[in-house]
């Protein structure tokens, strides 16, 4: 056993990973009673370990069929050698060892955060028929719009005004910055947007435009140019309108236990620095907003090659 360790690389990183799990409670194998397939020292492996273990890995297959037998050996043998580097780790004393402690209380927290994500999150989604029924009817619909944007808002309603006197669209906008970024109206259909924005934008006319709609960034008013519609959805489309009514209702519920978790919580802080950084933030994301990437939700993603650019925003006194 030694020898062959010996000619093993393993990251320390992922070594305290192996030893989780290998080193965790027996429970966790799920070793009492059951038939016995093969045995590793004093430890058994169970047809229900192995069954459950085996269901829940990846098969890989070719074009030339796949083998289940022998893959299922292979993966019997892997099992074997897991439970053999276990005693010899726990006959060493590494579940001593202050990194693996650390490591442990760390995968443990995770376990136990994402258990509770699971039960006042995921588990409380619920998609009603009316809200799926019109998605779709949303998402048979592709809507041609160019916006008005300001981070004023007495500019913007200024702007709203002389839209309502009879002002064109295209003629303010043409003398505004927002223009270099639109050369074509967007195309957007259901999910594609900011929520609070879609509503309106849906709830508008072709040919007429919204009255300011203010998001996180600033106001926003949309012109919609055409409108058109398909007769039906595919499947991957009555999919797509699922999960984002799915992630709606999730960053909902998220937002709500946060409000609740966090309420009566105090932070102290020094006020300026905060309203610098959440407008140094806000710039950076209307400066880069074409260049950023994008979650799931379609949120934008700072990542740590961003963060020297908003640093360089700070003194070195703003910084410590």
């Amino acid at each position: 056993m030694k020898k062959i360790l010996s000619s093993l690389y393993i990251s320390p990183g992922l070594l305290m990973l192996f030893l989780f799990f290998l080193l965790a409670p027996r429970s966790f194998h799920g070793q009492s009673g059951g038939t016995v397939v093969a045995k590793a020292g004093d430890i058994t492996i169970t047809k229900e370990e192995f069954k459950k273990r085996y269901e829940f890995i990846p098969h890989v297959r070719t074009d030339d069929g796949f083998d289940s037998t022998s893959f299922k050996k292979n993966f019997l043998l892997t099992l074997i050698a897991e439970k053999l580097l276990a005693q010899s780790a726990s006959k060493d004393g590494f579940e001593q060892l202050q990194n693996f402690r650390a490591a442990m209380e760390n995968l443990t927290n995770v376990y136990l955060r994402d258990a509770l994500y699971k039960k006042e999150i995921l588990d409380k989604i619920v998609i009603s028929d009316s809200a799926f029924i019109q998605g779709q009817l949303r998402r048979m619909r592709t809507i041609r719009t160019k916006f008005i944007f300001s981070q004023d808002k007495e500019e913007i309603e200024k702007i709203y005004s002389l839209l309502t006197m009879g002002a064109p669209f295209d003629s303010i906008l043409a003398v505004r910055p927002e223009k270099n970024e639109q050369k074509e109206a967007a195309e957007v259909t259901f999910g594609t947007m900011n929520e609070k924005m879609e509503n309106v934008i849906y709830g508008t006319e072709t040919g007429n435009f919204t009255p300011p709609v203010e998001l996180a960034e600033g106001w926003y008013i949309c012109n919609i140019y055409s409108a058109a519609t398909k007769m039906e959805l595919d499947r991957g489309e009555k999919s797509q309108v699922e999960k984002t009514i799915k992630a709606r209702i999730e960053d909902e519920l998220y937002r709500a236990f946060n409000k609740k978790y966090f309420r009566g919580i105090i932070i102290n802080a020094d006020r300026n620095i905060v309203e610098k950084l959440y407008a140094v933030i806000m710039d950076y994301l209307n400066t880069n907003k074409f260049n950023l990437a994008k979650d799931s939700r379609g949120n934008y993603k700072i990542g740590e090659a961003d963060i020297p650019h908003i640093k360089s925003s700070f003194s070195t006194g703003e910084l410590n």
